[in-house]
């Protein structure tokens, strides 16, 4: 984690979803070099999954309360 700080019990789920997205768009990964759509849609799961990892703090305090 940026910082060596380690998440905290409610950012858990959040870095798990980030995880998720990023395994989704890995998994797709062959079929980025087929198209330019499925290119497109392969970097938006990833950037989806990293973007949710860096911004886990507002998401774990604003979505789950």
């Amino acid at each position: 984690m940026p910082g060596g700080a380690m998440p905290s019990g409610r950012e858990w789920w959040v870095v798990g979803l980030g995880i998720i997205f990023i395994i989704v768009g890995l998994r797709f990964l062959p079929d980025a070099f087929t198209s330019t759509i499925n290119a497109i849609g392969v970097a938006l799961w990833i950037a989806t999954g990293v973007g949710i990892i860096v911004t886990r703090k507002w998401i774990a305090k604003y979505v789950r309360g």
